[in-house]
């Protein structure tokens, strides 16, 4: 979950994972169980160095996580005053390092599913000890 702060040009990030019984802060109670949420990192996005997200941008329009890369975000930005272009920005949260990854892009409706496909181990057959009959490879 993010916000972004105008002002201060500031992205908060925060984590939001089933409570447990040792969750004091942050809890959200509903019908199907309960969420702490968690202040995870703020990120100023304002540095002159860095540049990609002028100022005079209000509010960035929606966040997608690298699923690959928990350090790795990409905020959608408006890059013009009617909100119709977007610039998409590759961001870092750990090393800092902000690019732009797409320029006044049409975006008109955003959808966003969440879709990370599990790790699913692969079985390993083990190797046969000293002094034991090789296993039937042909099955």
């Amino acid at each position: 979950m993010c916000e972004y702060y105008s002002p201060t040009r500031t992205l908060s990030i925060w984590e939001v994972n089933e409570a447990t019984e040792s969750d004091q802060t942050g809890i959200i109670h509903g019908e199907a169980g309960s969420l702490c949420v968690r202040h995870y990192k703020s990120v100023y996005l304002g540095d002159e160095e860095m540049a990609v997200i002028r100022e005079g941008v209000d509010y960035i329009r929606g966040v997608v996580f690298d699923p690959n890369n928990e350090d790795v975000l990409y905020p959608l930005i408006d890059s013009t005053s009617e909100g119709i272009k977007k610039d998409v920005i590759r961001c870092n949260i750990r090393t800092r390092e902000m690019s732009t990854v797409a320029k006044s892009q049409t975006i008109s409706c955003l959808h966003l599913y969440p879709f990370v496909l599990p790790w699913w181990p692969t079985p390993v057959r083990q190797l046969p000890q000293c002094g034991q009959p090789r296993p039937n490879l042909s099955t």
